[in-house]
């Protein structure tokens, strides 16, 4: 009953475009999916979700989450790391056939669509995509040697304030400049110069 209770309470907070394949790039609907990791560790089946998605966890705290202090950071950055290097040498030790039979047990897949998956399927798609690999990688080093500056005085703390070099804290911030537009203008676009007086404003 608490297992049913827990997924209806991570069901109702989830809308049918947070689980869109089609949009891969929806950090909201990110946010949500993993805040619902607890929920689902508790449905059989689940394990490699909720691996997937705490790794994604693990990037939010390393790299998003502006309250993160930085010990969390390095912890978490460097938890997704190891993570997926489990996981890629995972998939370099286990043999075809065995995906190939995961693969056969997938029951939303018709028995054509299996057939052919398994003809293009090579272990790669198993695994993410080698630029977000090596992403991960890149700014989990980057992070360390940025920590080891400050605390040799090379670099002023400030330079560890991470949350603010994400994507999502440029894209927020260029979505109020661009929400501040007149209550009549219909203009979404705005210049350089216009950008620049509106983030003095902001700031």
């Amino acid at each position: 009953a608490l297992v049913t209770y827990r997924y209806e309470s991570l069901r109702s907070h989830l809308v049918k475009s947070d689980v869109c394949p089609h949009d891969k790039q929806s950090f909201r609907s990110c946010e949500k999916l993993c805040g619902g990791i607890e929920c689902l560790q508790e449905i059989n089946g689940l394990h490699a979700t909720v691996v997937y998605l705490s790794i994604i966890r693990c990037v939010i705290i390393a790299f998003i989450d502006s309250s993160s202090p930085t010990s969390d950071r390095i912890y978490y950055a460097w938890l997704a790391v190891f993570i997926c290097r489990l996981w890629r040498t995972w998939l370099d030790l286990v043999p075809k056939q065995d995906l190939d039979n995961r693969i056969s047990q997938m029951a939303n897949l018709s028995d054509i669509a299996k057939g052919k998956f398994k003809q293009k399927a090579t272990k790669k798609i198993f695994f993410i995509t080698s630029s977000t690999f090596l992403c991960l990688e890149l700014n989990a080093h980057h992070l360390t040697y940025l920590t080891l500056l400050v605390a040799e005085s090379q670099l002023p703390p400030e330079i560890l304030k991470i949350s603010l070099f994400s994507s999502q804290t440029c894209e927020n911030f260029f979505r109020l400049a661009r929400s501040m537009s007149g209550t009549f203008s219909t203009s979404v676009n705005l210049s350089v110069q216009q950008f620049l007086n509106r983030q003095e404003k902001i700031s």
